[in-house]
């Protein structure tokens, strides 16, 4: 059994502030029942974990899980409503600001909390087998 499909997230977040990545590749593995594994570039310039299921509703899908990698909170919730390839999905964050000086480690800042939603478009670049 081959699970493996290569895709192409393409991502607009909505009501945050700027800075944030909006191509993400990403590998997911789909197995029966309904539930999904993977990695992907994230939002923030990190690498992301994380185990789904999707449930069916009428002609479109509900995608919830958990997802690592952001710097706010080590595990938080993953949750997507999607229909064909494209998908709606509420995001929290903060803008993080760094300062880099000579000879001394970068410094982070946390900023503002930000809340807003991501709209999204997977696109498939290889076939499940």
């Amino acid at each position: 059994m081959n699970c493996l499909s290569f895709l192409l997230t393409l991502s607009l977040h909505l009501g945050m502030q700027s800075g944030f990545n909006e191509i993400n590749p990403h590998i997911r593995c789909e197995i029966d029942n309904n539930y999904s594994t993977g990695m992907y570039y994230n939002s923030e310039k990190n690498i992301s974990f994380y185990v789904s299921r999707e449930f069916s509703i009428r002609e479109s899908e509900i995608e919830i899980g958990l997802v690592t990698g952001y710097r706010d909170i080590n595990v938080m919730p993953l949750i997507r409503w999607k229909k064909n390839n494209w998908f709606i999905a509420p995001t929290y964050g903060r803008t993080w600001y760094y300062t880099e000086y000579p000879n001394r480690p970068t410094v982070w800042f946390k900023g503002e909390k930000d809340v807003g939603v991501i709209i999204g478009y997977d696109y498939k670049i290889g076939r499940r087998r």
